[in-house]
């Protein structure tokens, strides 16, 4: 089930994944917002990152 959220600490302290999408072939995976902890700002705006 996908959950919109307002930014990425949120979805840490849910304890969400993140979709990764790949826009050639439009496949998907999802990851733990956890395993991208240190690497993603806390009050970054998901839909945004590249």
């Amino acid at each position: 089930m996908v959950q919109a959220i307002r930014n990425f600490e949120e979805g840490l302290r849910k304890g969400l994944g993140i979709v990764i999408r790949c826009d050639p072939c439009n496949a998907r995976t999802i990851y733990r917002c956890l395993d991208f902890q240190g690497f993603i700002a806390p009050g970054a705006d998901i839909e945004a990152l590249n």
